[in-house]
């Protein structure tokens, strides 16, 4: 008799362990459920390594896709890469690449950047906040869930620096407006860069070279050459910038409405507000960022906010 009621509290105490855990479970689904999906959601970024950024519409952000590739804004431009997560715990990121605009104020994106090349081994998600950790644990990156806006998915034009405003803003000199229409005519005309070199990279949208799934959005064009070729600038004009994106150094020169764009630069050995003749010598190539082992010159031609296919514009080889 006491042997079957020792069965009979066992087999209570079973069964109460049994629903316990299911309340457990079921308590954590709820929890679960109630956090943002990571996939598909759009996160805005709102610290770096425990440091606030500023509020703005074009704030850096991102989207991990279910084919495993994830995207984002960065300022006016926008970044893309892959990525492997599983147990809703563990994740791997590999960046691919960026466009290349000049941004108004690149000092949060270029931070941004640094931190997203950390070695991310693992996420949590806090109802609308994910957390993005390193391989110590410590918090790297932090993003709530956001509303997808206009501003956020599109080039907000009203972001990039004054030098490349709409014609109706910008007021030219008369030899300015000189300068802008001989370089009109030259069109087709124009010397290269670079003395020596293969173009690598077109113009206009097409497949990655590593990612074919991905489509890329080229500005410019991109020519190979050698290590810290001599660059030299297609035609007279005005330096109207020189800055860092990304960690190349772009250089921008005025010609009129018209701009060309020299980045992956090395060496600038011109400054804003310079006058340079056509095949003046601005600087040298460097490394390429994303390949540390090319030397590319990416090259860009812009009527105001518009861009031009430099391979129309530039002598054929």
């Amino acid at each position: 008799m006491k042997n079957n009621y020792s069965k009979f509290i066992v087999a209570i105490v079973l069964v109460a362990m049994i629903i316990c855990n299911g309340c457990m479970t079921t308590k954590k689904q709820v929890e679960l459920a109630r956090n943002k999906p990571l996939m598909e959601t759009y996160w805005q970024l709102k610290t770096i390594q425990g440091k606030p950024v500023g509020e703005s519409p074009v704030s850096p952000s991102i989207i991990f896709h279910t084919n495993g590739q994830y995207d984002g804004k960065l300022g006016c431009n926008s970044y893309f890469g892959t990525y492997y997560a599983r147990d809703n715990r563990h994740i791997r990121m590999n960046y691919e690449g960026a466009t290349k605009r000049l941004c108004n104020s690149m000092a949060v994106e270029k931070e941004f950047m640094m931190n997203l090349h950390s070695d991310f081994r693992t996420y949590e998600i806090h109802r609308d906040t994910l957390i993005l950790k390193d391989n110590k644990k410590n918090q790297i990156l932090m993003f709530i869930a956001a509303e997808k806006t206009k501003n956020s998915t599109q080039e907000n034009t009203s972001e990039m620096k004054e030098e490349s405003v709409s014609s109706d803003e910008i007021i030219l000199t008369p030899k300015e407006d000189r300068i802008g229409k001989s370089f009109a005519h030259r069109k087709g005309k124009l010397p290269w860069p670079v003395d020596e070199g293969e173009k690598v990279g077109d113009f206009g949208s097409q497949s990655h070279s590593d990612v074919p799934s991905v489509m890329v959005e080229n500005r410019g064009i991109d020519i190979k050459v050698e290590p810290y070729a001599i660059v030299k600038s297609v035609f007279k004009g005005r330096v109207a910038g020189v800055s860092e994106v990304m960690g190349s150094k772009v250089l921008m020169v005025r010609h009129g409405k018209y701009l060309t764009v020299y980045q992956n630069m090395d060496n600038i050995c011109v400054k804003k507000g310079d006058f340079v003749k056509k095949k003046q010598i601005v600087g040298t190539v460097g490394k390429t960022p994303t390949n540390g082992d090319t030397y590319k010159l990416h090259f860009e031609i812009w009527d105001n906010n518009n861009y031009l296919d430099p391979s129309q514009w530039i002598l054929k080889k």
